[in-house]
C-alpha cells in the first residue's frame, strides 16, 4: 500500500512539474510566437524517444527551446534554425529528415519494399495460375 501511495505521489508531482507552456517566452510579434510553437512541434527531443520539443520537459529540450527562442529573436529563418540544430544534433532532431545520401534509405526504402512485395505477390499469383492450367 505504501508503494502505491508513493507511486501516486511521484506521478502527481511529475505531472505538475511537466506543466510548462510556450507562454514563458516573449516575442516581438504573434508571427514569431507561432513560428516558435511550430518549430517546437517539428523538432524532436534528443533525449526522448519520439517526443517533440513541445511535448518534452527534459533539460536538453528546455535548452533547445531557449536556443530556438534566441535564434528567432535574432531574426533567423526556420530553415536556418533547423540547419543549425541538424549540424549540432544530426538528422534525428527533425521528424522529416532532408533528402541526402545518408537518409536515402529512409526515403527510398519503403518504395523498394513495396515494389518487392508487389513483385513477389504477382510472381506467386502467376505461378499459381500456371499450376492450375497444367492440372
Amino acid at each position: 500500500m505504501k508503494k502505491l501511495i508513493f507511486f501516486l505521489l511521484v506521478f502527481i508531482s511529475n505531472s505538475l512539474y511537466c506543466e510548462e507552456g510556450s507562454d514563458l517566452y516573449s516575442f516581438n510579434n504573434d508571427i514569431d510566437y507561432e513560428r516558435f510553437n511550430s518549430l517546437n512541434k517539428e523538432l524532436r527531443c534528443p533525449k526522448c524517444q519520439s517526443s517533440s520539443l513541445d511535448g518534452s520537459n527534459s533539460p536538453i529540450s528546455k535548452d533547445l527551446k531557449n536556443q530556438v527562442h534566441k535564434l528567432i529573436l535574432e531574426g533567423k529563418t526556420d530553415d536556418e534554425i533547423k540547419s543549425y540544430l541538424i549540424a549540432r544534433y544530426g538528422d534525428y532532431i527533425v521528424y522529416e529528415p532532408r533528402f541526402n545520401s545518408t537518409t536515402l534509405v529512409l526515403w527510398v526504402g519503403p518504395f523498394i519494399f513495396l515494389f518487392l512485395v508487389l513483385f513477389i505477390a504477382f510472381y506467386l499469383n502467376m505461378r499459381k495460375s500456371k499450376d492450375v492450367e497444367v492440372k
